[in-house]
């Protein structure tokens, strides 16, 4: 179980150095969401209620529109582009996958 939250919490963590480097304002409320998430993770709450609170979180962090799932960093070197988008994602879904 507490494996999970700390699966759980080293994404997050990772997920938010790209997202505080690379957001442009359109994803400040996912960004404190995740922190939020961290808060929750760290306290002395128990591990089913941990969980409950962090799985409410996913709702507003993955909406149907907008959120984590359609945030895109734009560069014009391709390469560049793929170099930033691609952890992003790939933490985006792990956290989904984890939370799920």
């Amino acid at each position: 179980m507490e494996t999970k939250l700390l699966e759980i919490k080293q994404t997050i963590e990772n997920l938010l150095k790209y997202l505080e480097q690379y957001n442009n304002g359109e994803i400040n409320y996912q960004v404190n969401e995740l922190k939020k998430a961290l808060e929750i993770i760290q306290s002395s709450a128990n591990y089913t209620s941990k969980i409950k609170e962090i799985s409410d979180i996913q709702k507003n962090i993955y909406p149907t529109r907008g959120g984590l799932s359609d945030f895109y960093v734009w560069r014009s070197d391709e390469d560049e582009r793929i170099a930033i988008n691609k952890p992003i994602s790939e933490l985006g879904d792990t956290l989904w996958n984890l939370l799920k």
